[in-house]
C-alpha cells in the first residue's frame, strides 16, 4: 500500500455526513414502466468504457469493506481531485456518445453535490456510497461487469457510471417529456436534476411541471445547472 494512503488511513477526525439523494433512491422512486431497466444504450464500448478504473479494483483500495470502515478523517480528506475528474471525463466523452446537455462541467457539479468529491463518501442512512453515491440496485443496472462490492468506491468507475445514469435520464426525458425538444441545455439540466433527485416517475406524474417539485429538488436543480 502506498505510504501516503497508509498514513492518511491512520489519521482521525470529525465526520462529514453525506445527505444528498442517491442514484438508487431516485431510481426506485420511478414508477414509469416504459424503460425502467437501463440498457447499455448509446453504444457504450463495453471493453473500454466499462473497464475498472486504472486497476484500483484489483488493488483492493476501493473495496466495500475498506471503504465502509475508514476513519472519519480519511473519509473527509480522501478526495477525487478536480484534475483527475477532468481527465476521466475527457477520456470517457472522447470514447462515447454523451447527450450534449450532460456537459463535463455539469457532471463535476453533480459529483460535488453528491459527495463533495469524497472517494469514501458513505451515507449510512441510505447506504449510498462513493463519489456517485450509488446504492447496489442502481449500480447493477448500469454496470454488469464490476460487482458493487468491488467497485463502488472506485472513483473512476463511479463517475463513469454516473454519466451513464444521467444519459439514461436524458433518454427518458427525450421519449416522455413534451417540452424537451424546445429546451435550452440549461433547462434540460434542470429536468435531469429533477429526474435524479425527485425521481423520473414523480416528474412524469406531475406532467413535467418543475414548479411542483419539492424544495429539496428545487435546490438540487439550482446547484447542478452548469450555465444559464
Amino acid at each position: 500500500m502506498k505510504k501516503w494512503l497508509l498514513a492518511t488511513m491512520l489519521s482521525v477526525g470529525l465526520s462529514m455526513p453525506i445527505q444528498n439523494a442517491s442514484l438508487a433512491e431516485s431510481f426506485s422512486n420511478s414508477k414509469v414502466e416504459s424503460e425502467l431497466t437501463i440498457p447499455y444504450f448509446f453504444n457504450f464500448d463495453k471493453e473500454k468504457s466499462l473497464r475498472p478504473g486504472e486497476g484500483v479494483v484489483k488493488s483492493g483500495y476501493y473495496n466495500l469493506y475498506l471503504g465502509d470502515n475508514v476513519s472519519d478523517s480519511v473519509r473527509r480528506n480522501t478526495l477525487f481531485s478536480n484534475e483527475k475528474i477532468d481527465s476521466v471525463l475527457n477520456n470517457f466523452y472522447f470514447r462515447n456518445y454523451v447527450p450534449k446537455e450532460i456537459t463535463k462541467i455539469f457532471m463535476k457539479k453533480v459529483v460535488n453535490q453528491e459527495s463533495s468529491r469524497q472517494i469514501y463518501a458513505y451515507n449510512k442512512k441510505s447506504g449510498a456510497r462513493g463519489v456517485g453515491q450509488f446504492m447496489k440496485p442502481a449500480w447493477e443496472e448500469v454496470d454488469s461487469i464490476v460487482p458493487y462490492h468491488e467497485g463502488v468506491y472506485d472513483p473512476v468507475r463511479s463517475l463513469e457510471n454516473s454519466v451513464k445514469y444521467y444519459s439514461w435520464l436524458s433518454k427518458f426525458n427525450k421519449n416522455n417529456n413534451p417540452y424537451w425538444k424546445g429546451l435550452h441545455n440549461w433547462e434540460k439540466q434542470m429536468y435531469l436534476g429533477a429526474s435524479y433527485n425527485w425521481g423520473p416517475g414523480a416528474v412524469q406524474r406531475n406532467n413535467f411541471i418543475l414548479d411542483n417539485a419539492p424544495d429539496e429538488t428545487q435546490g438540487y436543480m439550482e446547484n447542478i445547472v452548469s450555465s444559464y
